[in-house]
């Protein structure tokens, strides 16, 4: 809980804004950040995409947390966006931040576009397997 008494925590999720839209030429999160998870999805057999999320601070006043994937370019060049920001800082840590923005983000996903399926963690950080199936259920409802 936050150090100051009964200082709620705020989340604001960037999904269907341009800061959720991968690009080679945005804002990348500081060397710092730290790795949430790493998640491939697939729609098919020939169809996947993977994204590596990381979380940060920024002036110890936000948690943001971001995501990373590889364009399909030759070389191929790392992409970034923003899910959203949690605040305050101070008195939550970095995985708890992390799951609320993750969980925010997916329920403003699901308003805007519907479920758009499950992923598989390829690479366990802060957030574990356990930990995502978790916000799944939580956002998505039980698996069919």
């Amino acid at each position: 809980m936050s150090r100051k008494k009964n200082e709620p925590f705020k989340v604001v999720s960037y999904i269907g804004s341009e800061l959720a839209e991968f690009s080679a030429g945005r804002e990348r999160p500081p060397r710092s950040a730290r790795h949430v998870a790493t998640v491939l999805w697939g729609w098919g057999p020939a169809h996947s995409h993977s994204e590596r999320w990381l979380i940060s601070s920024w002036k110890r006043k936000v948690w943001t947390l971001w995501a990373m994937t590889y364009e399909d370019s030759v070389p191929p060049r790392r992409m970034y966006k923003e899910y959203g920001v949690f605040t305050p800082y101070h008195g939550y840590d970095a995985k708890f931040a992390a799951e609320r923005i993750l969980t925010a983000a997916w329920k403003h996903e699901l308003e805007l576009w519907g479920d758009e399926g499950r992923g598989i963690v390829t690479e366990e950080g802060l957030l574990t397997q356990t930990d995502i199936e978790r916000i799944e259920h939580e956002v998505f409802g039980p698996e069919e």
